[in-house]
């Protein structure tokens, strides 16, 4: 894994991991925390939680290389996550009929959590995911 950080101030920082390497997962979450410096607590845990879905989703439909894009701004988080997928519209993702499911509730997760959600096709290859999650304040 490989951390660029902005000077001075942490508030974006680029990551480069591997979606099966738990260790460096773990680590993008602690970046995310340290990078929310002064955010209260409850602020926390719901950019972290929109991070561990997407990296979820691109561990599942996209193995490989994942490289993730945060901002910390002064009311909101941006969180994006490009893989090497095929990629997906969000008109398609449904989610699951079973509230219980194991599977399939994820995107639908973010959705709830950010104020937007947007997909890109990477040219070449590719998907980027980008969620604009709200500071509580």
């Amino acid at each position: 894994m490989s951390i660029a950080m902005a000077p001075e101030l942490v508030r974006t920082v680029r990551l480069r991991l591997r979606s099966d390497d738990h260790e460096a997962v773990r680590e993008a979450r602690r970046t995310l925390a340290s990078a929310l410096g002064d955010a209260a607590d409850a602020a926390m845990t719901v950019p972290e939680l929109v991070l561990g879905e997407l990296i979820g989703n691109a561990t599942r439909y996209a193995p490989g290389a994942v490289d993730l894009l945060m901002h910390v701004g002064d009311e909101a988080v941006s969180i994006s996550v490009t893989d090497g997928g095929a990629g997906f519209s969000l008109e398609a993702a449904r989610a699951p009929n079973d509230l219980l499911a194991e599977s399939g509730r994820g995107l639908r997760i973010v959705q709830s959590c950010a104020r937007s959600v947007r997909v890109t096709l990477v040219p070449g290859g590719g998907c980027c995911v980008t969620a604009v999650v709200p500071l509580a304040g």
